[in-house]
């Protein structure tokens, strides 16, 4: 999803899970608000993750083309790496979380989930690196909270936790509910 304003900024939407797919529907709409004159356009991220590499791949792009990144719900795992890519990274409203654990791999039969704990793992080793890229300062202390995370569990940073580990840098609207109360909906 793409929304342009009169001004000429613009809000890519990424939504949904992460999947191979995504990367070229993404570069799609990157390439489709070009044509229409966004300038540095805001990627929105919502989205439970993902595939590992497509994400990593994904954040790297967003890194590269200088992408600043916001999330106003969860964005978790893939999403989560994605998100970090951005140059500026912003939390808003009261249910804005970023969501971390180990990668997973799977096996072929059936969906039995095996968490890559050991760091020599290739899923662990790509993280540790685009951690690495993406947040120099921090890059140790954010895999510290991956490694400690199993992946059949999330570890949510938001407020000024994010802020500190460099997942975040800048959080707004801490607490106001963007979506309003439940019984609203």
């Amino acid at each position: 999803m793409l929304v342009r304003s009169p001004s000429g900024s613009c809000v890519i939407a990424l939504q949904g899970p992460i999947t191979r797919d995504t990367r070229f529907k993404f570069d799609d709409v990157v390439e489709r608000s070009a044509r229409i004159g966004c300038v540095k356009p805001t990627l929105m991220l919502e989205s439970p993750g993902g595939l590992l590499l497509d994400g990593i791949r994904l954040g790297e792009e967003v890194r590269r083309q200088a992408f600043r990144t916001v999330t106003r719900y969860e964005c978790a795992s893939s999403c989560a790496l994605i998100f970090m890519g951005g140059v500026e990274r912003t939390l808003v409203g009261s249910r804005a979380a970023i969501g971390l654990h180990q990668s997973a791999t799977f096996a072929e039969q059936g969906n039995n989930k095996h968490c890559g704990n050991d760091v020599q793992r290739d899923g662990a080793l790509a993280m540790r690196h685009y951690l690495v890229q993406v947040l120099p300062e921090t890059s140790d202390k954010v895999e510290d909270v991956v490694m400690q995370t199993p992946c059949t569990s999330i570890t949510w940073i938001n407020g000024q936790r994010a802020l500190d580990l460099g997942v975040a840098t800048k959080v707004e609207s801490p607490t106001t509910d963007l979506f309003g109360p439940k019984a609203a909906r």
